[in-house]
């Protein structure tokens, strides 16, 4: 069976909202991976369907779609499925705004796996605002990659390893080994926007 995405994360007021053991969420037959954070005391769902290539968070009973991974794509092609998850409770600086991070993975190449990056990844920070419901995506911006100079700094191939992450001025931070033009362990953080990356030193 494959892992759990994430443990039940427990932010402010979550009185009335009970949430799954990480051991419960399971991963249903047809390949079904959920999990679920509580925000404001209320649950919100993440759910990511194989079949259909798509990621929906649900929140108050309606479900958005708010990402589709193209044919060919999956990151189960590459085994990287377990990076679709939350982030860890201490790396969610907007949670008081009703605004949840996630990370997503996706193929580099949707060939047969040979040659330059074809077995890479493409590894996302999905900005998500569930103040209200259906959820609404803000942005989705490239973190790692096979194709692209950027890559993060102390990755070694555990979905679960935040050490490159960090919270900054009351915004997610990210260290990396490589971003564009910039080298020796920059650190980049979410733009006011949650649409790109915005280097602030080394």
């Amino acid at each position: 069976m494959i892992a759990s995405l994430a443990p039940v994360m427990a932010w402010a007021g979550n009185r009335h909202c009970v949430g799954e053991t990480p051991e419960s969420l399971s991963v249903s037959a047809k390949g079904t991976r959920t999990a679920i954070v509580c925000l404001a005391g209320r649950p919100v769902e993440m759910r990511y369907n194989a079949l259909r290539r798509t990621i929906a968070v649900k929140r108050e009973g309606k479900q958005a779609v708010i990402a589709r991974i193209e044919k060919g794509y999956t990151p189960e092609l590459i085994g990287s499925v377990d990076y679709i998850r939350f982030l860890p409770s201490e790396l969610q600086p907007y949670a008081s705004r009703g605004i949840v991070l996630l990370n997503i993975a996706e193929r580099t190449t949707s060939g047969d796996g040979r040659g330059q990056c074809g077995s890479g990844e493409e590894i996302f920070v999905v900005t998500v605002d569930v103040s209200r419901a259906p959820a609404r995506r803000l942005g989705k911006v490239l973190i790692h990659s096979c194709r692209e100079p950027v890559i993060l700094l102390n990755t070694d191939g555990h979905a679960s390893d935040y050490t490159s992450f960090s919270v900054r001025d009351g915004k997610l931070a990210m260290k990396f080994m490589v971003l564009h033009e910039h080298e020796g362990d920059p650190t980049a953080v979410l733009s006011d926007d949650f649409r790109s990356l915005q280097f602030v030193g080394d």
